[in-house]
């Protein structure tokens, strides 16, 4: 076929760019603990996440990263506390990941050039661990073994590093190349969950697709969907025989069942038609845009939860999540630049019983909270204008007085929260407020 130079330009391009992200294999682990974090209360959600760029949340120009895995991590501070440890790596192959956690089954220290020669993530800092955790397998082994929750995004790197040999191929070359790329990259795949599951053996695994960055008009569109489809039907079948060794029983298909140990997560569906809103393919870059990001957050939520909260907080009001239940507009309030909470709805969020003392202007609340904040029965009184708690017989002060607004008595959320053992954990680009015990 002749082609005009700056027609071979393009495809060159559009190669380059859809081989770079198609490629990029995602994983999401639940690892395993002692309670499901799908059905349980109080329990303590530990959610780590290992892979590249997409792991740790990068896009073109941006110096801070918000990324799927900091959405998902809202999503487990839905269900109690949680903690969130991203080992996200701009650059990490599946060979570099599978190097890396091959050391710490072995608890062997190792060298960030023996993980992957020139990788060097120039984002180290953004990200909670980076190439430092490769000499300290003992920290990353209790990440993992303590996990509720693993993702891994893997894979796109495999390729990018191939292309200068991929592109001048025919294509039938170049159909033979990429299976032996995706041969190593199964291997490693498999023995990636094989070391998770050694050091944590009942963990729940989703793995997604991958999306094709290139919209529909675009030179590669057809080459690319073709690519994306097949990737698909190997990555499931990459699933069923994980599962068959398990002994877990397979899993393929989307959303099976929460509690599936392992299953498919197709955001290649979800990104289809959304390429030139859900990426950056516009300025020639495949990373997923911030609408990107929360198709993704989505869709792992929908594998990992039965029915995901989706927030929508602004700038002008704060969203405020206590024991998996949002709190409506009118029980939260800004005064003062400050969250203040509607005391009897944060009791009923509890379980508690609400007095009201209209002499002493009092407001008492008793109980045993539902949630676990304490598992003592509590006995607490507040008062209209003043700042004072007692808790239990033992008085402390909160940040602000309560306020009376149209019959409704409000007190500041943290100070309130603090005074009964909980926490409250703030997520600025939402504008939300988790309580959790």
């Amino acid at each position: 076929m002749v082609t005009s130079d700056v027609g071979s330009k393009k495809w060159i391009i559009a190669t380059s760019i859809a081989l770079g992200l198609f490629m990029s294999f995602t994983t999401a682990m639940a690892a395993a603990s002692k309670d499901s974090v799908s059905t349980q209360r109080g329990a303590t959600n530990h959610y780590v996440a290992f892979g590249d760029s997409l792991t740790a949340g990068y896009e073109p120009y941006k110096g801070r990263y918000y990324g799927f895995v900091d959405r998902l991590y809202e999503q487990a501070l839905y269900h109690g506390r949680a903690a969130l440890v991203n080992d996200g790596i701009d650059g990490l192959t599946s060979t570099g990941l599978r190097t890396w956690l091959d050391s710490v089954v072995k608890d062997r220290p190792i060298d960030i050039a023996m993980v992957q020669p020139y990788l060097d993530d120039p984002n180290d800092g953004t990200i909670q661990h980076g190439k430092h955790m490769f000499a300290q397998p003992e920290v990353v082994r209790n990440d993992i073994t303590t996990a509720n929750v693993i993702t891994i995004t893997i894979g796109g790197n495999d390729f990018l590093n191939s292309l200068a040999e991929l592109l001048p191929m025919s294509a039938m070359d170049r159909a033979t190349f990429a299976a032996s790329l995706n041969k190593t990259y199964d291997a490693n795949v498999k023995q990636i969950i094989s070391d998770l599951r050694t050091l944590n053996p009942n963990a729940r695994i989703r793995i997604a697709n991958q999306y094709n960055p290139l919209w529909s008009s675009m030179i590669g569109y057809g080459e690319f969907e073709n690519l994306a489809t097949g990737f698909t039907k190997n990555l499931q079948s990459v699933i069923a025989s994980l599962n068959d060794t398990s002994g877990q029983g397979a899993s393929t298909s989307t959303n099976a069942s929460v509690d599936a140990p392992l299953q498919m997560v197709d955001i290649a569906a979800t990104f289809t038609g959304h390429q030139l809103s859900a990426t950056h393919i516009a300025q020639a870059d495949v990373h997923p845009t911030q609408l990107g990001y929360s198709y993704k957050a989505e869709d792992f939520a929908a594998s990992l939860w039965k029915n995901p909260v989706k927030l929508s907080g602004s700038s002008n009001s704060i969203t405020v999540v206590a024991d998996g239940r949002v709190l409506s507009s009118d029980e939260v309030a800004l005064i003062n630049g400050s969250a203040y909470v509607q005391v009897r709805a944060l009791a009923d969020a509890f379980g508690l019983t609400v007095n009201w003392d209209a002499t002493l202007e009092e407001i008492r609340w008793t109980g045993v909270p539902s949630n676990g904040v304490t598992g003592d029965s509590i006995d607490m009184r507040l008062h209209v204008g003043s700042s004072d708690v007692q808790f239990n017989g033992s008085r402390a002060t909160m940040a602000g007085t309560v306020h009376l607004v149209n019959g409704r008595s409000y007190a500041p959320l943290r100070s309130l929260v603090g005074a009964i053992g909980g926490q409250v954990v703030y997520v600025a680009p939402d504008n939300a407020a988790y309580i959790v015990q």
